[in-house]
């Protein structure tokens, strides 16, 4: 019974930090999600919401760190993986993207900013024709998705 009142624990820890991160408090937020990690490190969402803290607090090393604690135990997960990969690209490190891109699109492949993101990734290794097929397979998931859209524009 212990376990479980300590997963619930961590569950509600972090429902109040979603809570104070809807209306912008992300540091007392990120405080309740390391609260729920540390009582259950398995808190999937409590460790992408605490890097979405982290990102806004300009925290990007420690952002990563909940990226890839997200995408550890919860692959499955695509916008963990976009998350991971964008912060990567951020930092230039254009190889440790492609990855978390590519798992994201196998976590979901109708999840379009993931084959956007490859296809940056392939931009910047100078393969024009592999970025082209990623955007064009961004806009095939989501037709509607402007940033793809002005990709292949500029291609």
């Amino acid at each position: 019974m212990a376990d479980k009142n300590r997963i619930l624990e961590a569950m509600a820890l972090t429902d109040a930090g979603t809570q104070l991160m809807e209306v912008g408090n992300f540091t007392e937020a990120a405080e309740k999600f390391i609260a729920a990690v540390q009582i259950n490190e398995a808190e999937w969402m409590a460790w992408h919401n605490l890097g979405q803290c982290l990102i806004k607090l300009e925290d990007i090393e420690n952002a990563i760190v909940a990226f890839r604690n997200t995408t550890s135990i919860n692959p499955g997960f695509a916008i963990g993986w976009n998350n991971l990969g964008s912060l990567l690209g951020m930092l230039n490190d254009w190889e440790g993207a492609a990855e978390a891109f590519d798992a994201g699109i196998e976590a979901d492949p109708n999840y379009a900013k993931n084959h956007f993101g490859r296809g940056n990734a392939y931009l910047m290794a100078g393969d024009n024709i592999q970025a082209r097929a990623c955007f064009q397979r961004a806009l095939a998931v989501d037709p509607n998705y402007t940033l793809a859209k002005n990709a292949l524009a500029q291609l």
